[in-house]
């Protein structure tokens, strides 16, 4: 039998294996997806009508310059799993105040905490003739249905979820009112970009569709809404445990910290597992134990982090037992608190 007596630096699967003996405590986490929640940029957001009434030869323009745009706030929430996001309306997308300040016709009767997003009026005769006038106003809106794939063509259906249009017609003195939730919602086909960068996790949703109703004939106006929603959250970078946007050394007693008890952990960063999954799950297994801690060693020694020397095996492993000989030495003896 020959017994090999050479010496070898501790390697990352020892020290994984240390901290359990030491009892460091992981979690398995199986993964799935996570309902995530993005804050809508409001001066990258928008979304801007135009028109025609083709069988009045009528096209339906801004009552003053940028009157048909609105600009965008609220939140896009859905399930994030992966490179796909499934969103099931409980997304909350408000038209902002427009800047030119109030449009024709008023509202009748007067609406409270009036919001007016966009006037549009119709003119004939090469805009001789002004036809009708029209605000839209208290509008909000959601994304109803769909899934996304980021990166690629996918379609999501956007509809409105409060609201009305006032419109008065010039050539016969009637106004009227239309609440905006009987518009049927309008399916959306673009490219979903996701780009994560500077610790921001962010989505840019094009928006274009057209619908067409009826006024002198059936089907003779088609209204075609254009856009983007940009929304954005904070960044998961996977194994920046200390959230710093770097994953150097600096993550390693981060990471064994989070493991000593993960619950703590996701409520201090507001995290869902799924998004604790996204973090820790260096190894790709569908868990976070101590076999992602070895990944992170392992990363950090190919030089895979973003910034910052990596300390040599043997000194990670007494940086190791000094952090967690301290966590032990606080539960132990409460004068260390002093």
């Amino acid at each position: 039998m020959y017994i090999s007596l050479e010496r070898r630096r501790p390697s990352a699967s020892f020290l994984a294996a240390i901290l359990c003996l030491f009892g460091v405590v992981s979690r398995a986490i199986v993964g799935q997806a996570a309902t995530v929640t993005y804050s809508l940029l409001s001066a990258q957001s928008y979304l801007t009508l135009t028109g025609t009434v083709t069988s009045a030869d009528i096209r339906i323009q801004p009552q003053s310059p940028g009157a048909n745009t609105a600009h965008l706030a609220g939140s896009i929430v859905g399930d994030l799993s992966g490179n796909s996001i499934t969103f099931s309306g409980t997304s909350s997308i408000v038209a902002q105040q427009n800047p030119d300040g109030f449009f024709a016709p008023a509202p009748n009767p007067p609406l409270a905490n009036r919001v007016d997003n966009m006037g549009l009026q119709g003119t004939l005769l090469g805009g001789l003739v002004l036809a009708f006038q029209a605000a839209l106003r208290n509008a909000e809106a959601t994304i109803t249905s769909g899934t996304a794939t980021f990166n690629t063509l996918s379609t999501v259906d956007i509809g409105f979820t409060s609201g009305q249009l006032d419109y008065i017609d010039h050539l016969n003195g009637t106004q009227n009112q239309l609440n905006l939730t009987s518009f049927s919602p309008g399916s959306s086909t673009g490219t979903i970009e996701r780009t994560i960068s500077g610790g921001s996790d962010t989505i840019t949703i094009p928006v274009s569709f057209t619908d067409q109703f009826s006024v002198a004939a059936p089907s003779d106006s088609t209204v075609t809404i254009t856009g983007q929603i940009v929304a954005d959250r904070p960044a998961i970078i996977p194994g920046d445990f200390n959230q710093d946007d770097h994953v150097n050394a600096a993550d390693i007693l981060a990471m064994e910290s989070a493991l000593t008890n993960v619950s703590a952990y996701e409520s201090a960063h507001n995290l869902t597992s799924a998004e604790f999954t996204t973090l820790g799950d260096l190894n790709g297994d569908g868990q976070v134990n101590n076999a992602d801690l070895q990944a992170l060693l392992t990363l950090l020694k190919s030089g895979g982090g973003s910034t910052g020397a990596v300390p040599e095996p043997s000194s990670l492993l007494l940086l190791a037992f000094g952090g967690f000989a301290l966590v032990v030495r606080r539960r132990i003896d409460p004068k260390a608190r002093r």
